[in-house]
């Protein structure tokens, strides 16, 4: 119930006016069963406090849009409103956020342990070298095939998104795609990067931050 009296807030309607509670409980509902499909969760399982505030806002775009469902847009008292085809477009890069972050997370443990790549135990082994390069756009008589300069190297955790999770983040599985994690992020200006000094490059698709550490998921790119 809390669910609803905050939605009703959002909505300004009053505690007391319970002529639409039906409606947006349904709502909500339904918003939810999408969002949980979204987070990988069972139906009787929860949504996350900290992604809870997506299923209000959704709701509420909803329930401001009743009697237009289907429309790109339409006018409503003289304010222009445009809708997205998706409801959840906007909080994509949340979600993802939120999914690396349970990719991270050992199912026998209640949080993460960062260890060594070169210790025993177990955790997140950082046993990976990533090389990051800018790209050459201007001649160099010193580099006249034009290959992409590097910049600077850092110790990861890599591995592959999967070809599902991949499908399900952005809608196609065409190319190779990595989630490179950093102990601490890596700020010099990079375009591609290569891992383990491998000749594939891969370049940034979207930014993750799990936890404290900075990670990417980088899509494998033509060697130019």
């Amino acid at each position: 119930m809390e669910d609803l009296a905050n939605l009703k807030k959002l909505l300004m309607l009053k505690k007391d006016d319970v002529s639409k509670d039906e409606l947006l409980q349904l709502i909500l509902d339904n918003t939810s069963a999408s969002l949980k499909i979204k987070l990988h969760r069972k139906a009787s399982e929860a949504i996350p406090d900290e992604l809870n505030y997506i299923l209000l806002e959704v709701a509420v775009r909803r329930f401001n849009r009743l009697k237009n469902e289907g429309m790109a847009n339409y006018s409503q008292e003289g304010e222009s409103i445009t809708f997205n085809s998706d409801d959840f477009d906007d909080f994509k890069d949340d979600i993802v956020d939120w999914l690396a972050d349970q990719e991270d997370k050992p199912t026998s443990l209640g949080k993460v342990s960062f260890i060594s790549g070169y210790s025993g135990g177990s955790g997140m082994r950082f046993a990976d070298k990533v090389q990051f390069y800018k790209s050459n756009d201007h001649y160099d008589s010193s580099n006249p095939s034009g290959e992409p300069v590097k910049v600077g190297e850092a110790i990861a955790n890599v591995t592959h998104l999967g070809v599902d999770r991949s499908q399900q983040l952005f809608g196609s599985i065409d190319v190779d795609r990595l989630v490179v994690r950093l102990i601490e992020p890596f700020n010099d200006g990079w375009d591609v990067l290569t891992v383990n000094g491998g000749k594939t490059y891969y370049k940034l698709q979207t930014g993750v931050h799990p936890l404290k550490i900075m990670g990417y998921i980088v899509g494998e790119t033509q060697n130019e």
